[in-house]
């Protein structure tokens, strides 16, 4: 029912492994918004971070699931205190939601992004 897949960040000039993208509840089932959704996750080798690496690693993950699989919602959830992953997520259009969905603990913040079917690229603040 629920699946996962995790990609590999590589640096095209040195071939060094970096970080890695998550894309979980990738899922086929067909009851209420599932089709649409997924979760999306992400981290960077601390030498490699601040580098703008994991905006753009995340944002081929979404037009990759988006292209391939027709996701067009797609969920994150951060730790409050972890500022760089949640000014990341807001970078790339996300919403904090908190209200609406809380998933994890006092300390976890919940991000939503929604797209429409047609869209093609990822809107950036």
């Amino acid at each position: 029912k629920h699946g996962g897949c995790d990609f590999l960040i590589k640096l095209k000039i040195t071939g060094e492994y970096i970080g890695i993208l998550h894309l979980f509840d990738y899922s086929l089932e067909t009851f209420s918004d599932v089709p649409k959704r997924c979760s999306i996750g992400f981290a960077i080798a601390k030498p490699h971070r601040r580098q703008y690496y994991a905006t753009e690693a995340v944002r081929h993950l979404m037009e990759y699931a988006q292209a391939t699989h027709q996701k067009t919602k797609f969920l994150a959830y951060t730790k409050i205190p972890n500022n760089p992953a949640n000014a990341l997520l807001a970078s790339l259009g996300m919403t904090l939601k908190n209200e609406d969905y809380y998933y994890g603990g006092d300390d976890s913040n919940y991000y939503v992004l929604e797209r429409s079917p047609s869209s093609t690229d990822l809107a950036f603040t």
